[in-house]
């Protein structure tokens, strides 16, 4: 997540928006923010694709425990917010079959896949036909919950036990920016220890709701974390998701993260202990 006002803290990963697609896309974000009632969207990466690229952006919905993402999606030919599908299991298995690059247009049907037909009088309505958002939709929610990233204590738990955002926080000190068990996936707990977090009763640590990057498998393989020559910021890239670059200016609350890839996971990671 980095706010499209903060996205030259992503300059060292050599990907960025251009000065089109960056006013495009704040005039879009600001029409879908204002339409919807969120009070911020936040710019959450490019996916490229052949014909055109796809600019992805989402909103945080208050929801117990871990606030809901909405995601909208636009491509670089058309610059202008839609909501990201909602996709079942087959949907899911289909798009995890699919290989090679993006299209680049939303509607774009794979080889293969049946066209639409009429449907008659009095039959059962056939399934909605499989189309390049539903894959881009499936990688994005891959994506986001291997890599999306927030520095320690970036976010509290409120007295409700709701995930909010820590408006005070300073940031991460240089020990602590070096250590990768200082940053945490932005999303929802999925290890035992700590899952149970929230519901204990009292003050919960902001280092015990959130699942650690040091944890993710295959360990000391997942991630690259290194300072840059001015020990002013650290950044982290994705060994499984090439193309996700996280930075944080140390000692302040300047952080964020994107996506600027194909869409490709490194399916070689094993192979690179």
């Amino acid at each position: 997540m980095v706010d499209i006002d903060a996205t030259h803290l992503l300059c060292d990963s050599g990907f960025t928006l251009s000065i089109e697609e960056k006013a495009a896309l704040q005039i879009s974000m600001l029409e879908r923010k204002n339409a919807e009632g969120f009070n911020k969207l936040y710019f959450w990466g490019k996916v490229m694709g052949k014909d055109s690229d796809y600019l992805i952006c989402y909103g945080l919905l208050p929801s117990y425990d871990f606030p809901t993402k909405k995601f909208y999606f636009c491509t670089t030919k058309e610059f202008r917010l839609q909501q990201m599908p909602v996709i079942d299991a087959e949907q899911k298995d289909k798009a995890a079959s699919q290989q090679g690059m993006f299209e680049g247009d939303p509607s774009f049907k794979p080889d293969g896949d049946a066209e639409e037909d009429a449907v008659e009088d009095g039959a059962e309505p056939k399934a909605e036909p499989f189309r390049e958002e539903h894959r881009l939709a499936y990688i994005v929610e891959q994506i986001d919950f291997d890599a999306a990233a927030i520095p320690c204590g970036a976010y509290n738990v409120a007295p409700s036990h709701q995930i909010i955002q820590n408006k005070a926080y300073e940031g991460l000190n240089y020990e602590a920016a070096s250590d990768l068990s200082s940053y945490y996936h932005f999303r929802q707990a999925v290890l035992p220890e700590t899952t149970g977090s929230l519901e204990k009763p009292g003050l919960v640590l902001s280092a015990e709701f959130l699942d650690s990057l040091a944890t993710d498998a295959p360990k000391g393989s997942s991630w690259s974390l290194q300072m840059n020559s001015s020990k002013t910021a650290s950044s982290l890239r994705s060994l499984i998701w090439p193309g996700y670059f996280f930075a944080h200016k140390i000692g302040t609350g300047e952080y964020g993260g994107a996506y600027f890839g194909y869409g490709q996971k490194n399916k070689d990671i094993a192979f690179m202990m």
